[in-house]
């Protein structure tokens, strides 16, 4: 019999609610027994992007319609699609602390696709359609209208001060093309903030930076379209506190339909990813003169910010004959991980060539997970692995954690194979979409699944975050209408719309069947230590670098050094001035050798 609890009595007498465990795929004995969802939290609207902070609170944006209660703040529109929000909610006392809300006029469709937390600061990014839209006293008004007589997306990054249980929009700034535009990575970095995505048109703006489209006029009655393709940008915002305004922007791609989907940061590097259509890749990217087999081909590329510009170091190409993309991009330490969707029947990862599980008919895709190993101005693929079904599958939430990686994603596929694993898509009635959550260890060339599980639900769910705290894993998700959890059923607020979700499941086994990792023989010295300690690691045949990563308490990476490490091994002093005290974490990866040290800084 299953339990049906109204949205209110959910949201205001239970905040965390206890799982049974979900209903599992079938697995192979070469996998542990995934770990149970311990909790699950309704929203009292749809999440489009979420972030977190170190002092326990996640912060929630996506689009609301009539009136929403979120705490002690209520929410209101009249938009018949409804204005976007952003809030805070601290996991500790289970509440939320604020909500805001913007949007426009019109058609409205003013959307938050990407959410990032710098300190006190919160930044959000997407776009919106109506010919203006409103964040605290900044009106935008939608670059289109000045170019067509009907309306195209512009693209818009707002930034709010936190003031812990208030908030309040301090800038906004739009951008973009005559038509059509996206945001699809924002990241920031000290007072850079760096955003990517595609524009559809001729031009596109960025303050006084205009950038033309690599194709020219495709439609003479109306020349400020160009709808047929899309360019890549790559901007810069330089966040001067009360004020903002873009500092460069730079086109890539060649002479086909290109798009950013991807974006991450490491130091001082910036790491961008998307797609490019069968032509030479093209302007953008520096020496590189890689070309598509066919469709739509992914790139992977490095950039180096000189201050007026972005400079690209390497790009690498994946992909087949057909259509192949890009949904997420994580960096770690020398190593990064791309992960999307292919449709080719075969797609090429440097040296390993991964095959469609069925041949391609519309919309039948499987998911890809690759790892490039960064040298700094040159890199390339190391291995590729393949999740798929005989229908369609995707991939919505990545997540290293040291050498484990976590994916998570949807399938409407009957089974879902991951590895040498099958999981059982629960749904009933037509190709409903079920969702999958694995963790994946990396042990430098090779990489192995640990557990995998699938959720059953009526009607699908769409991830955007995962994060880790300690052993703590939690993951953001936007569910479409009622979903069940075993006996526990979660209603929707408001019939027949999306509403977010919050999960958390504690990843603590340790495994038998995980690959073993050999030890690293490296010293740490001094321990506890104050401005700065100094690691030594011994020679490694065949092995010529290193990376130390510096970990707080949460897991969060806070500082990462990638080293040559001579012949004769080196002793390397790590600075600590400007840390927090507490207990942290140093992992010393050389190879396939890792050492992990608990560092106190005092």
């Amino acid at each position: 019999m299953l339990l049906r609890l109204p949205f209110s009595a959910l949201f205001t007498r239970t905040w965390w609610l206890l799982l049974a465990c979900l209903v599992l795929g079938t697995a192979s004995r070469a996998l542990a027994q995934a770990p149970a969802w311990q909790s699950a939290l309704p929203m009292p609207a749809s999440v489009s992007a979420s972030a977190y902070d170190a002092a326990g609170n996640v912060y929630l944006a996506g689009r609301f319609t009539g009136t929403r209660q979120f705490g002690s703040t209520a929410l209101s529109t009249t938009a018949v699609i409804g204005d976007l929000y952003i809030a805070k909610y601290n996991l500790t006392s289970n509440r939320f602390l604020w909500a805001v809300q913007a949007g426009g006029t019109q058609s409205n469709q003013a959307v938050v696709t990407k959410l990032v937390v710098a300190g006190s600061s919160v930044y959000a990014g997407g776009t919106f359609l109506s010919h203006t839209a409103t964040f605290g006293s900044t009106t935008l008004p939608n670059a289109s209208i000045a170019a067509r007589v009907d309306d195209g997306f512009t693209i818009y990054v707002t930034k709010l001060t936190d003031a812990g249980t208030s908030a309040r929009f301090v800038w906004a700034k739009a951008g973009g093309s005559t038509y059509l535009g996206s945001l699809a990575g924002l990241v920031v970095l000290g007072s850079n903030v760096y955003l990517t995505g595609y524009f559809n048109g001729n031009t596109a703006k960025f303050d006084n930076i205009t950038l033309v489209s690599g194709v020219g006029v495709t439609n003479p009655a109306r020349p400020a379209d160009n709808y047929g393709f899309s360019d890549v940008y790559l901007a810069r915002l330089t966040d001067a506190g009360p004020t903002a305004s873009f500092t460069w922007a730079i086109r890539a791609g060649g002479g086909g339909d290109d798009a950013g989907q991807a974006l991450t940061t490491d130091g001082n590097s910036l790491y961008l990813a998307g797609f490019f259509s069968g032509k030479p890749l093209g302007t953008g990217f520096g020496t590189a003169t890689i070309t598509g087999v066919g469709g739509r081909d992914v790139f992977v590329a490095k950039y180096t910010d000189t201050g007026t510009t972005a400079t690209c170091l390497w790009a690498q190409q994946a992909g087949g004959t057909d259509n192949d993309e890009v949904s997420r991009l994580a960096v770690s330490g020398v190593s990064v991980y791309v992960a999307g969707s292919f449709g080719s029947v075969s797609a090429s990862f440097g040296a390993t060539t991964l095959a469609l599980l069925t041949s391609p008919i519309y919309s039948d895709r499987d998911v890809y997970i690759a790892k490039l190993s960064d040298a700094g101005t040159s890199a390339g693929f190391v291995w590729a692995e393949r999740l798929g079904g005989t229908l369609d599958e995707s991939v919505q939430a990545l997540l290293p954690q040291g050498s484990a990686l976590y994916l998570a994603g949807l399938f409407s596929s009957p089974t879902l194979s991951l590895g040498s694993t099958t999981l059982t898509n629960g749904t009933t009635g037509g190709n409903l979409s079920s969702a999958y959550i694995t963790k994946l260890v990396d042990t430098g060339s090779a990489r192995q699944f640990v557990w995998a599980k699938a959720l059953s639900n009526a009607s699908g769910v769409a991830f955007n975050t995962l994060y880790v705290t300690g052993q703590r894993l939690y993951a953001s998700a936007n569910i479409r209408a009622t979903t069940s959890f075993d006996s526990l059923l979660l209603t929707d607020p408001v019939v027949g719309t999306e509403f977010g979700v919050l999960t958390t499941l504690t990843d603590n086994l340790a495994l038998a069947t995980e690959p073993a990792v050999a030890a690293l023989a490296s010293d740490l010295y001094p321990n506890p230590a104050h401005e700065h300690t100094t690691v030594r690691l011994p020679a490694i045949a065949g092995v010529k670098q290193a990376t130390l990563t510096l970990r707080n308490a949460l897991g969060q990476v806070v500082q990462t050094t990638c080293l040559t490490l001579p012949a004769t091994g080196l002793s390397q002093e790590v600075k600590l001035g400007g840390l927090p005290s507490g207990v942290y974490m140093l992992q010393v990866q050389a190879g396939n050798t890792t050492a992990v040290h608990r560092l106190v800084v005092e």
